[in-house]
């Protein structure tokens, strides 16, 4: 098999290019896959050009292992699965776990698009468990994560926007790059220490993201992030943040000279605390406009969800993260992707009971399950 691209597809006043995976041998009806190439054309409408070429790859190896097996994609068992993952990814391809992470995305995206969009009627909830080859089981046998309390963490676009209003107390510089260390808490789903990590954030890597950004229709792209326990994944950056950061290199690109986008007035390093801190200072200063706010939007018929005064208090930068995949989840159904898979990829986690503790917090906020709409998650306690 092979993938082949067709560039200048034109989508919404925009050309996308679209990769089909296709039989080897002369062109003929039989020659396209259907299943992935249908994902792929789903896909290419809102992924970034690197995201595209990795999943075409990756379900191009997956159909070559189905075609050879002689086995439909609608019948494969979980143990199956597990064998594809034991026999081709590790033992012949020795893939890193990384890989197969990625690769077992890229498997699961496309079931689950599979079964939303009605081609198939079977649901797929494949667990992708393996045992690599020190006998070590991966994925499927991870404990339970600790309970988050998202109900009393999650911080509404409208608290965001008072917390950005306190970023600093005068124009320049120092606000705008508070401001934009906020939005990459809300808006990327950074850690704390991963916004001043020396690897990551460089001006190297920014200014060709920004540069290919011009280049490829404004749409989203990828940067690599240095992450927990020297995990390194790579997160779609949206197009709001890739201009925000491009117009700060434009103002303020002279205080840049230490080689990393997030630093001080003179360009030296931060402390890998300093997002801590910043939130910290940012919130407090915030609190009396932060409580009027709340009140104001506790009126409203439709008000969103919101945290009570007690939970406000005690917010963190973290808790930019835990809001980041809680929207990102609402981000997946929108456009037909499995949060399941895609939520690992960009906040750099690998157990399923964390993306589950977004997936449900989410649905009950938004009322997505008609069996949880009895339960109230509203965060209670105003002591």
């Amino acid at each position: 098999m092979k993938v082949e691209r067709v560039p200048g597809v034109k989508w919404q006043n925009r050309e996308i290019t679209i990769p089909m995976v296709l039989r080897d041998g002369p062109l003929s009806n039989d020659s396209v896959v259907f299943a992935p190439t249908l994902y792929l054309i789903h896909l290419s409408k809102t992924a970034p050009l690197n995201t595209l070429r990795a999943t075409a790859a990756d379900l191009k190896r997956y159909f070559e292992a189905l075609e050879a097996s002689g086995r439909n994609w609608e019948d494969i068992t979980e143990n199956e699965m597990s064998g594809y993952i034991e026999s081709t990814l590790i033992a012949d391809l020795k893939l890193s776990k990384r890989s197969i992470v990625r690769h077992c995305a890229s498997i699961a995206g496309m079931y689950s698009y599979m079964s939303e969009s009605g081609i198939t009627e079977k649901y797929f909830n494949y667990k992708f468990r393996y045992y690599d080859e020190n006998g070590h089981e991966e994925q499927g046998d991870a404990p339970p994560s600790k309970d988050f309390k998202l109900k009393k963490k999650y911080i509404a676009q409208e608290l965001f926007e008072v917390l950005l209003s306190h970023a600093h107390e005068r124009p320049g510089f120092i606000r705008a790059r508070n401001e934009l260390v906020l939005h990459l808490g809300q808006k990327l789903g950074l850690r704390c220490f991963e916004v001043t990590h020396s690897r990551n954030l460089q001006l190297g890597d920014i200014k060709e993201l920004v540069a290919n950004y011009k280049k490829n229709n404004r749409s989203s792209l990828q940067l690599t992030i240095y992450g927990k326990r020297r995990k390194i994944r790579d997160i779609d950056v949206p197009p709001e943040v890739i201009e925000k950061v491009e117009g700060f290199l434009t103002q303020y690109g002279e205080h840049l000279v230490g080689g990393n986008l997030i630093c001080s007035i003179d360009g030296s390093r931060l402390s890998e605390s300093f997002a801590t801190r910043l939130f910290q200072t940012v919130r407090d200063s915030a609190l009396p406009e932060l409580k009027r706010k709340v009140k104001e939007l506790e009126q409203l018929v439709d008000a969103p969800y919101i945290i009570n005064w007690h939970s406000i208090k005690s917010l963190t930068f973290h808790c930019l993260r835990h809001t980041y995949a809680t929207n990102l989840v609402t981000f997946c159904y929108e456009n037909g992707i499995d949060p399941f898979a895609y939520l690992p990829s960009q906040l750099g986690h690998s157990k399923y009971e964390t993306s589950k503790q977004y997936v449900i917090f989410e649905a009950a906020m938004y009322n997505r399950d008609a069996g949880r709409k009895q339960f109230s998650i509203a965060d209670e306690s105003n002591e």
